[in-house]
C-alpha cells in the first residue's frame, strides 16, 4: 500500500513540475485591460480591473446590459499568450454549454411560428424517434434532460456531426434510453445539441440545420456576433484556449468537483463518463483545432464575442424584443423561465434546476435568473425582473462549470449592488 501511495505522489509531483514548466515557457507579458462602464457601474469594472492587475484574470471579457442599454463592457489579458495578442471586444471564444441555451431559443422560435408544441411527443415531428419505447418522450422533456439519452452506445464522431447528420439521426432514434424517460434527469452534455438539430431539420419548412437557422434568423437580423460551428474565415480573431490545470490550487481546492472529475476521467462504466467521452474528440484539444471548431454542435461549439451572449440575454430579460423587433414572444420568454426539473442530476451528481432549455438560478432579490453556464467558467444569464442580461467569457479555462466560479460570482454580486444603488438613487429623487 505504501508503495502505491509513493507512486501516486511521485506521479502527482511530476505532473505539477510539468505544468509549471509549461507556464515558465510562456512569455511574460504586461497586464492589459480596458473597456467601458456607464455612470453607476464603475464598481463592476473596478473589480474586473483588479482581477487583471492581480493576475487572476489572464484573459476574458465581462459584458452587462441593463434595461436594454449596454452599461459594462470590460476586457483584459490575452487572447493568445504565445502570439502576444491581447483581448479586445471583437475576440471570439468558445462558450461551451452556453450554446445549449442558444439552441433552445431556436426551438422556442418554432413554437412562436406555430410549428412546434413543447408538450407534444417528439414522434409527432420525428416518427423514427419512437424506437426502444421512446414514443412518449415530449419535446420539453428532451430540452430539460429527462429523455435518458445522455450517453449513446454507438460510436459518434465530429466528422459525422458535420457531414452525415442523417446517420446521426438514425443512431439517436435507435438508442435505448439510459433510464426511464421522465423519471429522472441527467445532463445531456453532448447529445442535447444533436437532438435539437435533428428536430429543427424536420420542423423548419426549409429543413435548415439548427446552426443555419440561428445564423439566418437570429445572428444576422439581430446583429449578434455568434456562430454555432466556427467558420474557418473567423479563426483570425479567435482566442487560443488554455485548458483546465488539473493540479492547480484552484482546481484542487474545488472540492465539490472532485467526484465529477474522477468519474469523467476514470469511471469508464459510468453514464457520466460515457456521456462526455463519445465522440472521443470531446476529450481531445478540439477547441484549438480550426477544423473541429467548425463542427456545428449546438451542445458546445458556440463561438462568440463577449457582447454577443450579453445582448441575447438582454433581449431575454426584456420580454424577447429589442428596438421594437421581436426575437421571441413574451409567452415564450415566460415559458423559458419555468422550472421543469429540480433536484439531483444523475449525470452531474449535483443539484440542478432546468427549464425547457435553460439552467435556472436564484437571484439575490429572490426571483429567478435563467440562461446557461459552460465548461471553463463561461456564463450567460438574464434577470427578467430587473431587465438585466450579462455574460462572462474567458479562454483561460477553470474547473468551475456551473456558474459557481468565485471570481465571477463576485462580479455578479457587485453588478447587483450597482443595480440597487441606481434604484435607490432613482427612488430618492
Amino acid at each position: 500500500m505504501m508503495g502505491f501511495l509513493k507512486t501516486v505522489l511521485f506521479v502527482l509531483l511530476l505532473s505539477v513540475i510539468f505544468q509549471q514548466g509549461k507556464k515558465m515557457l510562456l512569455p511574460k507579458l504586461p497586464q492589459k485591460g480596458e473597456g467601458y462602464a456607464a455612470p453607476g457601474w464603475r464598481k463592476v469594472a473596478d473589480v474586473f480591473r483588479r482581477n487583471i492587475d492581480t493576475g487572476s484574470e489572464p484573459g476574458g471579457i465581462l459584458t452587462v446590459y441593463y434595461q436594454g442599454e449596454l452599461v459594462v463592457e470590460f476586457w483584459g489579458g490575452y487572447a493568445d499568450v504565445e502570439g502576444k495578442v491581447p483581448w479586445n471586444k471583437d475576440v471570439l471564444s468558445i462558450y461551451c454549454s452556453v450554446t445549449k441555451f442558444v439552441g433552445a431559443i431556436v426551438l422556442h422560435m418554432l413554437v412562436d411560428r406555430g410549428l412546434l408544441e413543447m408538450s407534444e411527443p417528439v414522434i409527432k415531428y420525428w416518427p423514427e424517434f419512437g424506437q426502444q419505447n421512446k414514443e412518449r418522450i415530449t419535446v420539453e422533456q428532451l430540452l430539460s434532460h429527462q429523455a435518458g439519452l445522455a450517453a449513446v452506445d454507438e460510436k459518434l464522431s465530429f466528422y459525422e456531426f458535420q457531414n452525415n447528420p442523417e446517420r446521426v439521426g438514425r443512431i439517436l432514434a435507435a438508442q435505448k434510453p439510459n433510464w426511464e424517460p421522465g423519471h429522472a434527469f441527467g445532463y445531456h452534455g453532448i447529445t442535447s445539441g444533436l437532438l435539437m438539430d435533428q428536430l429543427v431539420r424536420r420542423i423548419d419548412p426549409k429543413h435548415r440545420s439548427l446552426s443555419t437557422f440561428f445564423h439566418e434568423e437570429v445572428a444576422e437580423p439581430f446583429d449578434i456576433d455568434f456562430f454555432i460551428g466556427l467558420p474557418l474565415g473567423e479563426s483570425y480573431r479567435t482566442a487560443r484556449i488554455y485548458d483546465i490545470e488539473l493540479l492547480s490550487f484552484e482546481t484542487l481546492s474545488a472540492t465539490s468537483y472532485w467526484n465529477l472529475m474522477y468519474t469523467v476521467l476514470f469511471s469508464q462504466n459510468s453514464l457520466t463518463y460515457k456521456s462526455v467521452n463519445n465522440p472521443p474528440e470531446v476529450m481531445e484539444d478540439y477547441m484549438n483545432n480550426p477544423y473541429w471548431r467548425e463542427v456545428p454542435l449546438a451542445s458546445v461549439t458556440g463561438f462568440g464575442t463577449g457582447g454577443s451572449i450579453a445582448k441575447l440575454m438582454s433581449i431575454m430579460s426584456n420580454g424577447g424584443a429589442i428596438d421594437g423587433q421581436a426575437l421571441l414572444s413574451a409567452s415564450s420568454v415566460q415559458r423559458l423561465q419555468q422550472p421543469l426539473v429540480n433536484g439531483t442530476d444523475i449525470i452531474l451528481m449535483r443539484d440542478m434546476v432546468f427549464g425547457p432549455g435553460p439552467m435556472i438560478r436564484r437571484a439575490p432579490h429572490g426571483g429567478i435568473i435563467f440562461g446557461h453556464s459552460g465548461a471553463g467558467g463561461q456564463v450567460g444569464f438574464a434577470d427578467p425582473k430587473l431587465g438585466l442580461g450579462w455574460s462572462y467569457l474567458t479562454n483561460h479555462h477553470s474547473v468551475y462549470a456551473f456558474a459557481d466560479w468565485p471570481k465571477v460570482n463576485e462580479l455578479e454580486r457587485v453588478m447587483y449592488e450597482c443595480v440597487s444603488g441606481l434604484q435607490h438613487k432613482k427612488e430618492s429623487g
